[in-house]
Parts: structure tokens; sequence; C-alpha cells
């Protein structure tokens, strides 16, 4: 009984570390979806020559027609996808958001 608890205690901060990655991952997609692939459905309605949709979050900032507005937000926006990247640094598409928000801030 004493050795089950022993592993179970033992586990458990290992149990916690994959939830917390889990989070950042999720947070990471939403923030920074992967680049989207052709889906069965769109291969069987004949859209070859289209390209697949993947909708940017930064759309909104970059479709956004108040330039103050922008320029107001774009710091803090920065600074929470810095945040982000340091928290989960292997997350490719969150790396390649932060250097694209880095290069437009310029």
């Amino acid at each position: 009984m004493k050795k089950t608890f022993l592993v179970l205690i033992c586990a458990l901060p290992l149990a916690g570390c994959s939830i917390k990655q889990m989070a950042y991952n999720s947070v990471a997609d939403m923030l920074a979806p992967p680049p989207a692939k052709e889906t069965q459905a769109q291969k069987s309605a004949g859209a070859k020559g289209s390209p697949p949709v993947n909708v940017s979050p930064m759309t909104a900032l970059t479709g956004e027609n108040d330039p103050e507005l922008v320029r107001d937000f774009f710091p803090t926006a920065l600074k929470l996808y810095e945040i982000m990247h340091l928290q989960n640094p292997r997350h490719e598409g969150l790396s390649l958001m932060t250097g694209q928000l880095y290069i437009m801030y310029a």
C-alpha cells in the first residue's frame, strides 16, 4: 500500500507538467494556428486550384480601418505573443507568428 502511494506521489508532478504543457499548446494553437491542410471534403469537392483556408488571428489587426487603434494595441499584442513564445518555445506556429509581429512592428 505504501509503495503504491509513493508511486502516485512521485507521478503527480509529472502529470502536472504535461497538463500545463497541454494548456500552453492549446492557447498557442489558438493564437497561432498551424498551417491549414487540404481536407478530404475539399479534395472531393474539386477544389484543386483553390488554396486551403487559413485564417490568422492577426487578421483582426491587419483588417482594421482605425490606424490609431492598431497603433495603440500592437505593442500589447506583440508582448502577449512574446510571453507565450517564452513559455512554449518549441511551438512552430507561435514562433513564426511572433517573428512576423516583430517584422510588422519594425
